[in-house]
């Protein structure tokens, strides 16, 4: 453990693998064991108290299917007993469990291109408990996830009103891919890649130059065009009033 996740005491990973993660993981969460579901139960309710008000809360399958069995997910824990009761009423921990609570997760999966890890879903408890956890939590559970995993490049498919776009925002600059989406059914989503870094906030993005807003799906059709016609443009930094900001590196 060190700075970036200073007061959290131990990292968890959920995979049917043994080998893979070369970071301390003081908890590894076993997905085809029965006993695993006191902890799966504990991720589910995580997802749903960060993303249920906002986004898509993920159905338990879509966890096992596309995370848990090819891939891993991985986050930062606490002993139940170590925290606040409210904290274990909004995590609908049972009386009786006294395991590691999830704080955070990143479900990753691999990609057929080499040291590639696509970002697949985020959350972070402290979007809903504030003060339980420090700044960026959910930045820093990705790449805890990703060098753990030995990546060195994530990717992430990311609705422009998300707040998984907020959690990526430490990682910036992220090179975006595509603008606008056709073959995903939220068409509004944007592709970017990154490069896994030794820890958030550690590279400095460039200003902004353009601003798009999450209903600008007009914007969002011309910035994909610029893409295709050879344009390179990079997000730097977290959605604001005005949207979320871009860099141009290059015009189409």
């Amino acid at each position: 453990m060190d700075a970036m996740h200073e007061g959290l005491d131990s990292f968890f990973v959920i995979s049917p693998s043994e080998g893979g993660f070369d970071l301390d993981c003081r908890h590894r969460v076993d997905p085809l064991r029965v006993d695993a579901s006191p902890f799966l139960d504990l991720i589910q309710r995580l997802d749903e108290l960060v993303k249920g008000p906002v986004d898509r809360v993920l159905p338990r399958w879509a966890f096992y299917d596309c995370a848990e069995l090819p891939g891993a997910v991985a986050g930062f824990a606490r002993q139940a007993r170590d925290l606040p009761d409210h904290t274990r009423m909004l995590m609908k921990v049972a009386p009786r469990y006294q395991g590691p609570v999830p704080l955070s997760q990143a479900a990753v999966i691999p990609m057929v291109e080499p040291g590639s890890w696509h970002v697949y879903a985020v959350a972070s408890l402290d979007r809903v408990d504030a003060g339980l956890a420090p700044p960026d939590l959910a930045a820093a559970t990705i790449v805890m996830a990703l060098r753990g995993l030995g990546a060195t490049t994530g990717y992430a498919a990311v609705p422009w009103g998300s707040p998984v776009l907020a959690a990526l925002a430490p990682l910036a600059p992220l090179e975006l891919l595509t603008a606008w989406t056709p073959a995903h059914s939220e068409p509004a989503t944007m592709t970017c890649r990154f490069a896994v870094a030794a820890e958030p906030g550690r590279e400095t993005s460039p200003p902004a130059t353009m601003w798009i807003a999450p209903d600008d799906h007009d914007g969002q059709r011309r910035l994909q065009s610029g893409l295709e016609s050879g344009g390179r443009y990079e997000v730097v930094g977290s959605p604001g009033p005005d949207g979320v900001g871009l860099h141009e590196v290059s015009s189409p």
